[in-house]
């Protein structure tokens, strides 16, 4: 379709002479899109300046991927934003995990390692914090965990189980049993997900020393999509994943 840009909240709306078969996301004040340039798929940018749009890998999701995520880490010096899924210019539904460095997609996974991960469209891409626990320690460090939701695999089935990732993106597992969504979240796929810190407190009674009553609580929102009949969800679901660890009182 047509891709427009508002600089006034989406009061205004003004068309930017572009046609691109999806958008893939947002990095640093531009949009990432598939173009389909006669019967080729190519990566483009919004605005394009001196960039050339090249032909896409084979491998590439054309639609039906994760929502673009960002995220932060030291395995790479540049910031770096992830898709999962999606239906291939083939129309075959993909696994592969992907990722965009400002300058370049790239395959992340690798199909030589054993993954869990199956093949999903619109599945939820979630990227969050949990701690390893040390057997002998038992001292908790956090760790950066990337979690897949929903979606709908490749037999037609909507997923249920939660897909865990602590090598950013390299390899999947199912998650633990505290991972997973409850019994009365619908299945859904499309939905945007995204995690907000937000501050939880809890009063005291008077002690000599001040105690610890505020602390920082990442809730998972999941917002809208459609179940497998294709039929939109108008449902907003908030939950947090319960990390057993103890908040200090002094």
């Amino acid at each position: 379709g047509v891709l427009y840009k508002s600089t006034d909240e989406g009061t205004t709306w003004t068309n930017c002479s572009v046609t691109w078969r999806s958008i893939k996301g947002a990095y640093e004040g531009k949009v990432l899109g598939v173009l389909k340039d006669g019967n080729e798929y190519k990566y483009d940018e919004y605005p394009r300046g001196n960039y050339v749009p090249k032909a896409i890998d084979a491998a590439f999701p054309i639609t039906g991927s994760s929502e673009f995520v960002m995220a932060s880490n030291s395995w790479t010096d540049a910031q770096q934003g992830m898709i999962v899924g999606g239906l291939t210019k083939d129309g075959k539904l993909s696994k592969a995990v992907w990722g965009y460095d400002g300058k370049t997609w790239g395959r992340i996974d690798s199909e030589s390692l054993t993954s869990a991960l199956p093949a999903l469209e619109g599945a939820a891409l979630v990227s969050y914090t949990s701690f390893a626990n040390d057997t002998v320690t038992h001292r908790l460090t956090k760790r950066a965990t990337w979690m897949v939701l929903g979606g709908r695999t490749a037999d037609g089935t909507m997923n249920r189980t939660t897909y865990v990732s602590y090598n950013q993106g390299i390899t999947w597992s199912n998650g633990g049993l505290t991972l997973q969504l409850p019994s009365y979240l619908p299945l859904f796929m499309h939905a945007q997900a995204f995690v907000v810190e937000e501050r939880i407190s809890k009063a005291r009674a008077k002690a000599p020393v001040k105690p610890v009553t505020e602390w920082q609580c990442p809730y998972i929102y999941l917002v809208g999509g459609t179940n497998g009949s294709g039929d939109l969800l108008n449902s907003i679901w908030k939950g947090v994943i319960n990390q057993l660890t103890f908040k200090p009182l002094y």
